[in-house]
Protein backbone atom coordinates (compact mmCIF):
# COMPACT_ATOMS: atom_id res chain seq x y z
CA UNK A 1 0.00 0.00 0.00
CA UNK A 2 1.26 3.44 -0.90
CA UNK A 3 1.84 6.31 1.31
CA UNK A 4 0.13 10.24 1.07
CA UNK A 5 3.01 12.09 -0.31
CA UNK A 6 2.35 15.79 2.03
CA UNK A 7 3.79 18.94 1.54
CA UNK A 8 2.99 22.94 2.25
CA UNK A 9 3.25 25.59 0.03
CA UNK A 10 3.78 29.42 0.83
CA UNK A 11 0.61 31.67 -0.26
CA UNK A 12 0.48 35.36 -0.58
CA UNK A 13 -2.09 38.08 -1.49
CA UNK A 14 -0.18 40.31 -4.09
CA UNK A 15 -2.50 43.23 -3.06
CA UNK A 16 -2.93 43.47 1.11
CA UNK A 17 0.20 41.38 1.38
CA UNK A 18 -1.64 38.69 3.56
CA UNK A 19 0.42 35.29 3.88
CA UNK A 20 0.18 31.69 5.25
CA UNK A 21 0.97 28.45 4.27
CA UNK A 22 -1.41 25.66 2.40
CA UNK A 23 -1.17 22.02 3.46
CA UNK A 24 -1.69 19.50 0.63
CA UNK A 25 -0.98 15.85 0.61
CA UNK A 26 -1.59 13.49 -3.01
CA UNK A 27 -1.21 9.80 -3.07
CA UNK A 28 1.73 8.74 -4.57
CA UNK A 29 0.79 7.52 -7.92
CA UNK A 30 1.09 4.01 -8.05
CA UNK A 31 -0.47 2.70 -10.99
CA UNK A 32 -2.89 -0.10 -9.05
CA UNK A 33 -4.19 2.60 -6.99
CA UNK A 34 -7.44 3.76 -7.83
CA UNK A 35 -7.30 7.86 -5.93
CA UNK A 36 -4.66 9.69 -6.81
CA UNK A 37 -6.42 13.10 -5.91
CA UNK A 38 -4.78 15.83 -4.50
CA UNK A 39 -6.40 17.32 -1.25
CA UNK A 40 -6.08 20.01 0.50
CA UNK A 41 -5.36 19.46 4.03
CA UNK A 42 -5.43 23.19 5.66
CA UNK A 43 -6.26 26.74 4.10
CA UNK A 44 -4.85 29.33 6.26
CA UNK A 45 -6.88 31.96 8.02
CA UNK A 46 -7.80 34.41 5.66
CA UNK A 47 -7.74 32.92 2.16
CA UNK A 48 -10.69 30.46 0.78
CA UNK A 49 -9.75 27.66 -1.89
CA UNK A 50 -11.57 26.92 -5.54
CA UNK A 51 -10.99 24.12 -7.25
CA UNK A 52 -11.80 23.17 -10.91
CA UNK A 53 -13.57 20.12 -10.30
CA UNK A 54 -11.57 16.87 -9.98
CA UNK A 55 -8.21 18.05 -11.68
CA UNK A 56 -5.66 19.31 -9.23
CA UNK A 57 -5.88 22.85 -10.28
CA UNK A 58 -6.25 24.85 -6.94
CA UNK A 59 -6.85 28.69 -6.84
CA UNK A 60 -6.36 30.69 -3.59
CA UNK A 61 -8.34 33.50 -3.12
CA UNK A 62 -7.66 36.53 -0.47
CA UNK A 63 -11.12 36.51 2.07
CA UNK A 64 -9.55 40.23 2.86
CA UNK A 65 -9.69 41.95 -0.72
CA UNK A 66 -10.54 38.83 -2.95
CA UNK A 67 -7.20 38.72 -5.22
CA UNK A 68 -6.27 35.32 -6.22
CA UNK A 69 -3.03 34.50 -4.00
CA UNK A 70 0.11 33.86 -5.45
CA UNK A 71 2.89 31.58 -4.55
CA UNK A 72 5.85 32.26 -2.25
Amino acid sequence: MGARDRWTMAIKCPACGNSGEVEVSQEDGWAFMRDQSTTIDHVPKGFSVRTAGDAPSMTFICDVDGSVAIKG
